[in-house]
């Protein structure tokens, strides 16, 4: 469902419709494209910075930005956001500055290096002026602070370019709104294109710039990604290496082949779990929306039922291992039994100076006979074909 890419704020469209495609963004003749860059693309400020480095009084004083300091025991010192606390701030930092650094670059939020990016080889060969400064090994951000930055750059409608998808919760709360996320056209992703894709370790610190860069034919788009094709290609795999006979299949396959939600249905879940609003950080808001959306939509979900598969019960005959198995236990305890049956309680033999004693525990014997006993009546039984369980 959907795809990965970069993402802008609405307005900031709105004010340059060239930032809409990649070519907006390419620095060509004379570098024009990069002090546009730097000068619209600030970087954000944590609210420890902004008390400390921005604020004339250190945030002892309520403004518009911030209404108090950083609460460190609350790990407040790094947010980017904090509602109804800290609106967030962008300001531009020497990598902004054309005139003091002719390689100034405007802000880019990349994912954090455990995902997946190719954000470096893209800029990189596309020739844009755009940096990641977050404080992992690739330059990224942790998903929580990316969050906290799209709600800063909401807040103050600050221009904000970074990596992210549809069909989430920051991605349906800004619907609507001059802050909506817009997709940048990239080049068109090809199976060449995907090929060519840089594959190193984003977390390592060691990693080269031509690791980071790869080759040209690598910078394009993200291609869509189906992850309910995934499940069901895993699920066919199995289905079609399983001996069991269809009847004695399970229907999963069938029920997830036939679940399919449309990218509309999605956000209206997303939209449900938002307007509750109660206890969100738990989830607990969009299982309930889940719940409700399944509720008031039975008739799509009872279509998802795949039909039953034909349930039968064979009466399968007593095999030959079964009986000769039983026939030979039943030899065997009757043979026992007779030999035993004339082994006296006691005997005594004495020689000269010796005495021994040899003793016979009948009811030791008749106890291993009653087990054997149950070998056969066991073999019997195990031939026989279950019931229905009526």
């Amino acid at each position: 469902i959907g795809a990965r890419g970069w993402w802008i704020t609405k307005f900031s469209i709105e004010s340059d419709p060239s930032l809409a495609f990649y070519t907006g963004y390419q620095n060509e003749t004379g570098e024009g494209n990069r002090q546009k860059l730097a000068e619209r693309f600030k970087r954000p400020t944590t609210w420890s910075d902004y008390c400390t480095v921005i604020s004339a009084t250190n945030c002892s004083i309520p403004n518009g930005i911030a209404t108090r300091a950083p609460i460190k025991d609350r790990g407040e010192d790094g947010r980017y956001f904090v509602e109804g606390s800290y609106t967030g701030h962008f300001r531009a930092t020497d990598e902004n500055n054309c005139t003091k650094n002719e390689n100034c670059t405007g802000f880019f939020m990349d994912f954090p290096c455990t995902w997946r990016s190719y954000f470096k080889q893209q800029a990189y060969h596309l020739r844009i002026a755009l940096e990641s400064n977050g404080n992992d090994a690739s330059g990224g951000y942790a998903y929580k602070d990316m969050v906290d930055i799209w709600k800063a750059a909401n807040a103050t409608r600050s221009d904000l370019i970074g990596q992210w998808w549809a069909t989430e919760t920051t991605y349906v709360s800004l619907l609507g709104t001059d802050s909506e996320l817009i997709k940048i056209t990239l080049p068109v992703a090809t199976e060449s294109c995907i090929e060519a894709r840089a594959s190193y370790d984003r977390c390592d610190e060691n990693a080269t710039p031509s690791e980071e860069h790869g080759a040209k034919e690598g910078a394009c788009g993200e291609k869509p990604i189906g992850l309910r094709n995934v499940v069901v290609g895993n699920l066919q795999t199995n289905i079609e290496q399983n001996k069991n006979l269809v009847a004695a299949m399970s229907p999963a396959y069938d029920f997830v082949n036939n679940f399919d939600l449309t990218e509309l249905q999605i956000y209206q879940l997303l939209e449900g779990g938002q307007r509750r609003g109660i206890d969100s950080n738990k989830n607990i808001d969009f299982r309930h929306a889940t719940c409700k959306w399944l509720a008031d939509n039975w008739d799509f979900v009872a279509r998802l039922v795949p039909q039953s598969h034909p349930r039968t019960f064979t009466e399968d005959p007593i095999t030959i291992t079964a009986l000769v198995i039983s026939a030979l236990a039943l030899a065997v305890t009757s043979a026992a039994a007779f030999l035993i049956s004339g082994v006296p309680r006691c005997q005594s033999i004495s020689t000269r100076r010796l005495a021994f004693r040899k003793t016979a525990q009948i009811e030791f014997v008749r106890m291993l006979l009653l087990g054997q006993f149950f070998i056969p009546l066991g073999a019997l039984l195990l031939a026989c074909a279950p019931s229905e369980g009526r």
